[in-house]
């Protein structure tokens, strides 16, 4: 499929990567598993196809450890780009509820609501610790020297303006 798409025209995929635990997967019924995941990506490159994987971090139930885990993750899975959002749950949403149950959201400000700001607390990480990871799963991801390399060779100056606006608003 993967061919085809390439022979069709298709440059980059969004790939819903979520989390890196296993355990987080299933919780919120992602219905896959982290090795099919990594199977996608190199699917993907085989196929020269750039992939942007999406990751959320700071859902109910991870912790500084999970965390970390799924920033390293997604370095492994070496996507084109990566997109780290924080775990938001928008009114009428499953995920709402449930945040709502069990007391996590401490940010009822809807502006805020933007995938940038933290507003759920998880089990070890206060608002402040999970924005101070966010922005280290950036730099991480982008700051490499042989990612940056390889994506400058790839997508030139434009890359590195996309990057330092990422950082920057970040």
């Amino acid at each position: 499929m993967l061919r085809k798409l390439s022979d069709a025209g298709c440059i980059t995929l969004f790939l819903g990567v979520e989390s890196a635990d296993q355990q987080q997967l299933d919780r919120v019924n992602k219905q896959t598993t982290i090795e099919k995941i990594r199977r996608a990506f190199a699917l993907a490159r085989e196929n020269d196809i750039r992939t942007i994987a999406s990751v959320v971090l700071g859902m109910p139930g991870d912790t500084r450890e999970s965390i970390e885990r799924t920033i390293k993750f997604t370095k492994e899975l070496n996507p084109s780009y990566a997109v780290f959002s924080l775990a938001t749950p928008y009114p009428g949403t499953r995920f709402y509820q449930e945040a709502m149950q069990d007391n996590l959201i401490k940010v009822n400000d809807w502006s805020k609501y933007t995938l940038l700001s933290p507003v759920l607390d998880t089990v070890d990480c206060s608002l402040d610790e999970l924005k101070s990871m966010q922005k280290k799963a950036f730099r991480q991801f982008y700051l490499r020297p042989i990612y940056l390399m390889k994506q400058v060779r790839m997508d030139g100056p434009v890359l590195l303006k996309t990057v330092a606006t990422m950082i920057k608003e970040v």
